[in-house]
């Protein structure tokens, strides 16, 4: 669960999705996939050799790495929106892979509990 200011949510999400990636980056996937708390809303919840599959696929099963966005020019296309059930919020960043912004799309989700949100990886897929 992580906790989001009311006037610092888009920031917040942001700060999030990119120290994510950066655990990604590093090698930190167990670390990186222990921050999410809930299964998103299909009762999927992510876990690293699933999310390494999708990679790899889009990758056409080709070496890559996943890169550090603060090494990167540009941002990864972000993009937060209100949940429909008023909830929380969704916040879509690109997936930097090879030194570029890749057009595959992390979907997160922030589902608020009482003062916190808890933190969903909702999808993965190329926008």
């Amino acid at each position: 669960m992580i906790h989001l200011s009311s006037n610092r949510v888009e920031d917040e999400a942001k700060k999030f999705a990119r120290d994510w990636i950066k655990l990604l980056s590093q090698g930190k996937f167990d670390e990186a996939f222990h921050q999410l708390d809930e299964p998103n809303q299909y009762g999927n919840k992510w876990n690293v050799e699933k999310f390494k599959e999708i990679v790899s696929d889009y990758c056409n099963r080709e070496k890559y790495t996943i890169d550090n966005p603060d090494l990167l020019e540009r941002e990864g296309s972000p993009s937060l929106v209100d949940l429909k059930n008023g909830n929380g919020y969704a916040y879509y960043y690109n997936l930097p892979l090879n030194k570029n912004w890749s057009d595959l799309t992390l979907q997160f989700e922030f589902q608020k509990h009482l003062e916190n949100y808890a933190v969903i990886l909702h999808d993965v897929h190329v926008l």
